[in-house]
This record gives structure tokens, C-alpha cells and sequence, in this order.
């Protein structure tokens, strides 16, 4: 159920999904361009410390990314921690970079609001369909035809640009939180850790301890 002023469309229609190229692995080394390979997919960001690298005069440019790319990943397990469905949109800073087979990019066209379109395939109703189309069973698989025929609700581009700014400020106070409770925890781990340290090594007198105990 949609919005009665909205539209509703398969997302082939307004997006072109484009898979990466087979890199050959003979060629991977510790220096050149980096390789965008599902395990670079973050929840959101691209991690490429540790990604395969290739040499600069054989990377096929039609394979290689720009700012504000959105990505998708098109293989493995299912779940919060899964490949399948990972994401990523292209930072500046990620600069140079190629495109690995079994990850997409959605070229999203002039109908879709870029951060429309990355806040889209995030959500719930998008996944499920994901999950109806994917083939494989030790590994999930879903094609860029498969993704191209997902249906998807299109509000006029002005509510697309209003939605994308809500979950902006929605999402970054959320990402503040959940920063200070992650800093919150390595505190109190290390907290911890120190605690029974001191504890074994005999640096903490435990003798009116156990005499409040007893």
C-alpha cells in the first residue's frame, strides 16, 4: 500500500544494475587500484584496507567508480551480518576504485533521487523480494535481471528528496548514540580487564572484602 499521488514500478525500469568484471585472480597484488569485493561491503560504507589490489593499466574502465555510487551485494548468506544485500555508497575518499563481480551498481536515472534510492534498498520490503529471488543454497545468489524485475514504490521526486533528508537527520543522531554506547562499552572492557588485573596480581587488597562478605 502506497501513497495515492505515488507511482509503483520495477526498479529496471528507472535504475540500470550493473555487475562488476572477473578480475583475474593471477593478477591481485600489494599495489595498484582497489577492488570492491563483497567483503568491502560495510553496512553503508566501503572498508578497502585490506582489499585485493590490481594494476592500474588493466583495469577496464567501464568498471570503475565514482562518488556517490550506490552498491549491492549480490551473493552470499542472508542476515544482519550477511553479503547478500550488503551496501555501500562511494565516498570521495574511497577514490580510485573498480568494481569486483558479485557487487552491484544501480546507475539510478533521472526519475530516482540518488539518496532516495540508497535509503530504498535498505528497507524491509525491498530485502524480502531480494530473498524471494535469490537462487543457490549453500550460497544465495540473485542476478541483475532478478533485481531489475523487484518492484518498488515511486513518490514524486520532491517527497524522494524529503524522505532522503528526514533519514539523514533521523539516522546520524541514531549513528551518534550508538557511537558514545560503543565507546561506552571499550571503556568498560578495558575497565574490566584492567579490574581482574589488578585483582590476580595482588595490586587490589581483597581482605576487607571478604571480611564484608563473611
Amino acid at each position: 500500500e502506497v501513497p495515492e499521488h505515488w507511482g509503483y514500478c520495477a526498479l529496471g525500469r528507472v535504475c540500470r544494475i550493473q555487475g562488476g568484471y572477473a578480475f583475474d585472480s593471477s593478477n591481485f597484488s600489494d599495489e595498484g587500484f582497489p577492488l570492491v569485493q563483497m567483503s568491502n561491503l560495510k553496512r553503508g560504507c566501503l572498508d578497502l584496507t585490506d582489499s585485493k589490489k590490481y594494476p592500474e593499466e588493466l583495469c577496464p574502465r567501464e568498471v570503475e567508480l565514482d562518488e556517490g555510487d550506490i552498491l549491492l551485494g549480490m551473493s552470499g548468506s542472508i542476515g544482519d551480518t550477511g553479503s547478500l544485500g550488503n551496501y555501500a555508497m562511494v565516498k570521495k575518499t574511497d577514490l580510485p576504485c573498480y568494481l569486483n563481480q558479485r557487487v552491484g551498481k544501480l546507475d539510478v536515472s533521472s526519475k530516482l533521487y540518488r539518496g532516495f534510492v540508497y535509503y530504498l534498498i535498505q528497507s524491509t520490503p525491498f530485502f524480502e523480494q531480494v530473498q524471494l529471488s535469490v537462487t543457490g543454497t549453500a550460497q544465495f545468489n540473485i542476478s541483475p535481471s532478478q533485481l531489475s524485475d523487484i518492484w518498488i514504490a515511486l513518490p514524486p521526486a520532491t517527497e524522494q528528496n524529503d524522505i532522503s533528508n528526514y533519514l539523514d537527520k533521523k539516522t546520524s543522531k541514531m549513528e551518534t548514540i550508538i557511537g558514545r554506547v560503543e565507546n561506552s562499552i571499550t571503556l568498560l572492557r578495558e575497565y574490566r580487564a584492567s579490574l581482574i588485573h589488578h585483582a590476580v596480581t595482588g595490586k587490589i587488597d581483597l581482605r576487607g572484602h571478604d571480611a564484608q562478605a563473611q
